[in-house]
């Protein structure tokens, strides 16, 4: 979904940063207004700004789903969107749920939509799993809307989304299956024997933990147990199926799986998590605790701040270099790194420089090479296309298709 969304944009607005990237700069404003809308449904609309606060301050999303070109971006947008519509047709946060009987139009009507955006939601991501999964259990364990299991409204949409992963399921049965082989390796130890490894397991939540910034992430995480703990309301309930699966089952995962560094795949649990945490922050700056006002102030004034500053303050030593003593090549040390990791948004326009001064773009005997794929990706942006990349390693990712295709 990604590409096919980067490569209209790029058609739209030229072969740049701001045509790759400004879709997902656009769905994020999208999936922000979703998440206040949302809030505002299911708690009030003080819960929704501070939500959408929330969410924008944390650097797992102001930074990775906002601006990087990823898969998150289409997910989180039609997650959200996914979600809207199965809230209207549950009446979660509504006045007047809809009746069987007399809406029976609308009701299939929602959840044909329901199936669109979610359908949609898989092209992006195989996330939505927990979407679907988070549904059902909620449903189960909920006597008030157990009905669902009984009606066609529910399998109707999952047909309509089974039809719009036909892409997904007939690339899939032309190559192998290799998609699904390929992130079902990832549940399991690969070519290691199985181990129960608990550095990996502490690994993980600390990342998670750093890339929605600790004090972001301590308040999130403790909505989960409180959505638990107050599920007899339907509005806790539902998030808490709705967050509870992919934060718990890429989280234990680790304890035999190595995931390296992909905390962000936890991202849509802690996306569900923002609206009961929007709605402590309303209650606690409303309440009559003044403590617990000016804690609450102070956190959120830090967390502004923060967040503000070090973006700025990144951003432009990533364009002019000044952070050079205990910056962040310093701090990457720390950890056994050799170089600054801002570097890493800097695009190797030197390259495509080089290639022009030696003639080597009209020379058919000449390509480009990395080893590693994230690397071929950005010699492959610099070049603009216009050259063969090739990996050297084992673990080319979809560069072995690409290269199978123009051979």
């Amino acid at each position: 979904m990604f590409f096919w969304i980067g490569g209209a944009s790029i058609r739209l607005f030229g072969l740049t940063n701001f045509g790759l990237r400004f879709p997902d700069v656009l769905m994020f404003a999208g999936t922000s207004w979703l998440l206040f809308i949302l809030s505002r449904k299911l708690f009030n609309a003080a819960a929704g700004f501070w939500a959408v606060v929330v969410m924008n301050l944390s650097a797992l999303f102001t930074v990775g789903v906002a601006c990087w070109y990823q898969p998150d971006a289409p997910l989180m947008f039609f997650w959200l969107l996914s979600t809207w519509y199965i809230v209207k047709v549950l009446g979660i946060g509504e006045a007047k749920p809809l009746n069987l009987q007399k809406d029976k139009g609308k009701i299939y009507w929602l959840w044909i939509v329901i199936g669109i955006c979610m359908g949609l939601a898989t092209l992006s991501k195989y996330h939505v799993l927990f979407l679907f999964a988070g549904v059902f259990l909620f449903i189960l364990t909920n006597k008030k809307h157990r009905h669902w299991l009984t009606h066609p409204g529910p399998y109707l949409a999952i047909f309509i989304t089974i039809l719009f992963s036909t892409p997904v399921i007939w690339w899939n049965y032309k190559n192998n299956w290799v998609s699904f082989v390929w992130q079902g390796s990832r549940a399991g130890t690969r070519d290691e024997a199985f181990a129960l490894h608990v550095d990996w397991f502490l690994r993980s939540i600390a990342g998670q933990a750093a890339w929605l910034l600790p004090w972001i992430w301590f308040p999130t995480i403790r909505q989960l147990f409180t959505s638990w703990k107050l599920r007899v309301q339907d509005e806790y309930a539902f998030n808490f199926w709705m967050s509870v699966l992919p934060i718990v089952f890429f989280t234990v995962l680790t304890i035999w799986a190595d995931l390296q560094y992909h905390f962000h795949w936890q991202a849509p649990g802690y996306m569900m998590l923002f609206m009961p945490l929007g709605f402590a922050i309303d209650k606690a700056l409303n309440g009559a605790d003044e403590r617990r006002k000016r804690l609450t102030r102070r956190w959120l004034s830090f967390s502004i701040y923060f967040t503000v500053i070090t973006i700025a303050v990144l951003g432009t030593h990533l364009v002019t270099g000044f952070w050079q003593s205990y910056g962040p090549k310093w701090v990457a040390s720390l950890g056994g790194g050799k170089i600054d990791p801002t570097i890493q948004g800097v695009d190797y326009d030197d390259v495509m420089t080089r290639f022009e001064k030696e003639g080597w773009l009209n020379n058919p005997n000449v390509f480009a090479g990395s080893t590693r794929w994230w690397l071929a990706g950005k010699i492959d942006w610099a070049l603009k296309g216009k050259k063969d990349i090739v990996v050297f390693n084992r673990d080319p990712e979809t560069w072995l298709f690409w290269l199978i295709q123009t051979s």
